[in-house]
């Protein structure tokens, strides 16, 4: 395995990623290290996969010092063909060094919901009745 390059990465005001993938389970590692800053607090910012926010306020140097890599671990299950990863800034550019994404199985289905039960059927009433057609009896004799 070739060393990580933990000075190259992206950064903006907001980053978007999709990814069209077969629907299933996947595991996403996004990888992270801080080159710029040297103290908490300077860059925060909000990560988002398939529209579920997963990372609130992240600031990677509250987890790890300046220049050390850091890799966080999600399992999504991709039911639209697609997984799309945002970054959207709260205090300075979110940035990201990494992406890994690895299919592990099949997406867990959504429980159905139950069917209600149905309705009893009434019990059919007869009467009689009679038909107008235009004609008589009399011209079918």
């Amino acid at each position: 395995m070739g060393e990580r390059c933990t000075w190259c990465g992206i950064w903006g005001e907001y980053i978007k990623y999709i990814f069209n993938v077969q629907n299933g389970r996947y595991t996403i590692k996004l990888h992270f290290a801080e080159i710029y800053h040297t103290t908490e607090g300077n860059r925060q910012f909000n990560v988002i996969l398939n529209n579920k926010e997963v990372l609130s306020n992240f600031d990677i140097l509250s987890e790890v010092e300046k220049n050390e890599p850091l890799i966080k671990e999600f399992e999504i299950d991709v039911l639209s063909n697609d997984i799309m990863i945002e970054m959207t800034k709260i205090i300075d550019n979110p940035k990201i060094n990494g992406i890994e994404i690895q299919r592990t199985g099949d997406a867990s289905e959504p429980e159905p919901e139950p069917e209600p039960e149905p309705e009893p059927e009434p019990e059919p009433e007869f009467s009689e009745f009679y038909i107008n057609t235009g004609s008589s009896v009399d011209e079918y004799a």
